[in-house]
């Protein structure tokens, strides 16, 4: 029981994102990587291009898998309570604390090389790998951007207003509905709009 409290405490310790990272590390970082693929892939043009969109359409299904089966789920256990509180949980309870809604660097980093390796495991060549998993990469980083910006800046645009009005809808009226931030399509094609 000690190991598991111990652990639970070093959850809720673990880093914290911000805007900051994300617009300054993050967002660079992920535009050269992607840049860098394209440029010196010796894959055709046209297959550079599928898999960085690929790969970018990949995570709009992925946020929307993860926030809505692994971030709305009830844990049972003391470490997946504290895995679940960190990661979402508080972010629901206290909308107002900017430093839980950006996904921390090293998880972002854990998750593209995670799914590098996955892509490589399953035979993959590596320039598609890492084209596709530059793309995933790169939307991560427009998705805390765009989650910042649904939570504290004025919606300027249409595309800004109708994301900020589905999402504050998860947050103050139904939990269960609009696990997209930066897209209702998988809410549209799950019936969760």
């Amino acid at each position: 029981m000690k190991l598991v409290e111990k652990m639970a405490g070093w959850i809720y310790r673990f880093p914290k994102g911000s805007i900051w990272q994300t617009r300054y590390i993050c967002f660079p970082g992920a535009l050269i990587l992607s840049t860098v693929l394209l440029s010196q892939s010796p894959l055709s043009m046209a297959g550079r291009f599928t898999w960085l969109i690929l790969g970018m359409m990949t995570w709009t299904l992925l946020e929307y898998i993860l926030h809505r089966w692994f971030l709305h789920y009830s844990a049972s256990s003391e470490l997946g309570k504290a895995a679940l509180n960190r990661l979402h949980v508080f972010h629901h309870h206290d909308t107002k604390d900017q430093s839980l809604v950006c996904i921390p660097p090293v998880i972002c980093a854990f998750f593209a090389i995670a799914i590098w390796g996955l892509l490589i495991f399953l035979g993959a060549g590596q320039n598609a790998a890492a084209l596709y998993t530059s793309g995933i990469a790169f939307m991560m980083v427009v998705y805390d951007i765009t989650h910042f910006s649904v939570h504290y800046m004025p919606a300027t645009n249409r595309l800004l207003q109708a994301l900020k009005k589905q999402h504050m809808l998860h947050h103050f009226s139904d939990h269960s509905k609009r696990f997209g931030v930066t897209s209702p399509l998988w809410d549209r094609v799950f019936r969760t709009f």
